[in-house]
């Protein structure tokens, strides 16, 4: 599990006291968590995000320059 953002911080700590059982990375810079994100998965496993409503935008955007979903507007 990877948080990202600027307050990518924050939302690690909430999950390691919420008691995930995974390992908890933190990449502040979205770009980058994305595309680690996207190498590790193993087979095509599904891969979730859980952004924001203002993180959400970015994201959309980032994942159509990377061919990945179609922008959220044209």
């Amino acid at each position: 599990m990877t948080c990202s953002g600027t307050r990518a911080e924050e939302m690690a700590l909430r999950l390691k006291y919420a008691g995930i059982g995974a390992p908890i990375a933190v990449e502040r810079d979205i770009g980058r968590s994305l595309d680690s994100a996207v190498a590790d998965r193993n087979g095509g496993a599904p891969l979730y995000a859980l952004p924001t409503y203002t993180a959400l935008l970015e994201l959309r955007d980032l994942l159509a320059h990377r061919g990945m979903a179609g922008r959220w507007s044209d």
